[in-house]
């Protein structure tokens, strides 16, 4: 423990320039005695033990929380958005627009896209993407087997006028569709994957046996 002196309270003296430093530090009092150095903060200790318990990371946090999605089910970055965009499965209602699209990934990935016009309040925004992660994270997540797709969802102004079951059951019925349509997207992309295999063997094939014909001549 450390130990630190200390003085007796002092009265007030009006200052003067014309007083000699030396004069001054001759009437300093003399040390009443020693205390330990804690007890001249005992605030310290009180707001050290009000202080909350964070966490020391982000990744701790959302282990902690649970709100947030894991960073391999966000879909981020200009190319992945520009990609649902071009040829996506589209369901749309009064609530919301949803685009998906298969894609090649162990999971699946959401994108959200909110803007003022939606809301002006921040409060209903965050309100909208919260319940659309909840969602998301319940139906694709919590269950395996599913066709994996990347989603972009674009909430419309009437999702800020209906209450949170409402949100749930409209975004349920979306990825259910959405679920439909991935499965058929994949099949059709697969197909269409087969026939562009086969047209390149069928032109080399061509390609070899024109290729005999001039050498046998």
């Amino acid at each position: 423990m450390v130990f630190v002196r200390v003085w007796p309270p002092v009265a007030a003296v009006p200052s003067s320039r014309h007083v000699v430093p030396r004069a001054v530090n001759a009437c300093q009092p003399e040390p009443i005695g020693w205390l330990p150095a804690d007890a001249l903060q005992p605030g310290k200790q009180q707001a050290e033990a009000r202080q909350p318990v964070v966490p020391c990371s982000r990744a701790a946090a959302e282990a902690v929380t649970g709100m947030t999605l894991p960073r391999q089910s966000r879909l981020c970055g200009q190319a992945a958005f520009r990609n649902v965009f071009q040829h996506p499965a589209v369901s749309a209602d009064a609530s919301f627009k949803v685009l998906a699209r298969a894609n090649q990934l162990p999971c699946s990935r959401l994108g959200l896209a909110v803007s003022r016009q939606v809301d002006r309040r921040a409060v209903e925004r965050n309100r909208l993407k919260r319940i659309v992660r909840e969602s998301f994270r319940a139906h694709y997540l919590a269950e395996t087997g599913r066709t994996s797709v990347d989603i972009v969802v674009l909430p419309r102004r009437h999702a800020v006028t209906i209450c949170n079951r409402q949100l749930f059951e409209a975004l349920a019925s979306h990825w259910a569709r959405i679920d439909r349509r991935a499965e058929r997207q994949q099949q059709a992309d697969a197909r269409d994957a087969g026939q562009a295999v086969t047209a390149q063997q069928s032109e080399s094939a061509n390609t070899t046996r024109q290729a005999n014909q001039q050498a046998n001549r």
